[in-house]
């Protein structure tokens, strides 16, 4: 599978980095969601590895480490 970066497209695991690779299976969310009318919130440990998240359809919780908290917290989306 062929991954979308600023590059170009390169294969999934082999050239992609991590932020292509998340967006990658957002993207595959988003096009099951739609084939089956299905809406699943959808959560991204690790989302400090990504600067651009792409647009999906469910919800997004996104999961992050910050130096200065030491307790979990949430924060509502700015969209």
């Amino acid at each position: 599978m062929l991954v979308k970066t600023d590059e170009g497209y390169v294969p999934y695991g082999a050239g992609a980095n991590t932020a292509a690779e998340v967006n990658a299976g957002l993207e595959i969310i988003n096009v099951l969601s739609a084939a089956f009318g299905w809406s699943v919130p959808v959560i991204i440990d690790g989302a400090e590895s990504v600067t651009k998240l792409i647009d999906i359809a469910p919800q997004l919780i996104r999961m992050y480490v910050s130096e200065q908290d030491r307790q979990l917290r949430f924060v509502p989306d700015a969209a």
